[in-house]
């Protein structure tokens, strides 16, 4: 464990030929580690000795050590923690090889080259210098690379493709993200069906009724509300989840607000105009559940309540009544 040689410290004073012997460096629990890697039969079939990271007396930061034998001494390289954005670990353990691999080749020649083995070892070390920097490029352009693959594909997943609202794919991290930002507020999610959609698609074909549904996601953006997230779930199936004390504290008032904002004027498909009927169905976080899954199912079976009382109204979920509902025999055909 005799310090012979020291090549460089970063920093200057972090290891000293005055330091006398390894162990010196390393604080007490690490010593046992570090001391038995310089024994280590495979050090001499020219190959490089890893240690788990250690500590140094003298500074804050865990290294890893390297070990590879040079005759009967051995060289050691340590490498402070990686942070992130910088070189990968293999890469610096790959280079740290051939480092020392270059300067056991300039300490076994130098004696009959002089001169010639340090320029060579400059040479080299040049050359190492220039891989690492190529490397870093390369991956900074590779990471750039995957953060635009990333982003499109959260651009995909996010946005419905006709409607341009949040995706049923992406809608409960959207609302997670909005009840973060708004702890210990209720929240509303209304559970939003087009009435007779069908029949728009049957009478002036499904071009026209894209346009139908492209129209109401229009009009769901324009609710006055202070904080909103409209949302396509599927098909003819819409849905809104908004965190405004207004409507939470009174649903009837959101129900209000979007049977004015997308009953206000009918729609204009080919030679005609056709109104927008909907079913609405609410079921208020923080009251009826914490889990969005079941509230969307709440607002969902709320929704067919409304459809079974008529059409072009709304209802707020009822927990006994469904309750009741989930006690009675399946009859396998959905929603009762």
């Amino acid at each position: 464990g005799l310090i012979r040689d020291v090549h460089w410290s970063v920093p200057v004073d972090l290891v000293t030929l005055q330091d006398g012997c390894l162990q010196d460096l390393l604080v007490s629990g690490d010593r046992p580690r570090v001391l038995g890697l310089l024994g280590r039969p495979e050090l001499a079939r020219d190959i490089l000795e890893c240690e788990a990271q250690v500590r140094l007396i003298r500074s804050p930061h865990t290294v890893h050590i390297c070990a590879m034998a040079m005759g009967e001494q051995v060289l050691l390289y340590g490498e402070g923690s990686l942070e992130e954005g910088e070189v990968p670990a293999r890469v610096l353990s790959e280079t740290a090889r051939r480092f020392m691999q270059t300067l056991r080749h300039y300490a076994s020649e130098n004696a009959l080259a002089g001169g010639r083995s340090a320029r060579m070892l400059f040479e080299e070390i040049q050359s190492l210098n220039s891989e690492l920097i190529n490397t870093r490029r390369q991956l900074e352009q590779a990471n750039a690379r995957l953060k635009m693959a990333n982003l499109d594909l959260n651009n995909r997943l996010v946005k419905d493709a006709l409607t341009g609202l949040v995706s049923r794919y992406q809608y409960r991290s959207e609302m997670e993200l909005m009840i973060r930002e708004h702890p210990g507020r209720a929240g509303v999610f209304a559970f939003v069906d087009l009435d007779d959609f069908k029949r728009i698609n049957d009478t002036y074909g499904h071009g026209a009724g894209d346009l139908y549904l492209q129209e109401v996601a229009n009009r769901l953006r324009l609710l006055p509300l202070t904080t909103l997230i409209p949302m396509r779930i599927a098909g003819d199936e819409f849905g809104l989840f908004t965190m405004d004390p207004d409507v939470t504290q009174e649903p009837g008032l959101l129900w209000e607000k979007l049977d004015h904002e997308i009953r206000r004027n009918p729609v204009q498909l080919e030679e005609a105009e056709e109104s927008i009927g909907i079913s609405v169905g609410m079921a208020l976080y923080g009251i009826h559940t914490r889990d969005i899954f079941e509230l969307i199912e709440y607002a969902d079976y709320a929704m067919y309540q409304a459809k079974r009382a008529g059409k072009g109204g709304w209802r707020l979920f009822d927990p006994e009544h469904y309750r009741l509902e989930k006690l009675k025999p399946s009859t396998g055909k959905g929603h009762q």
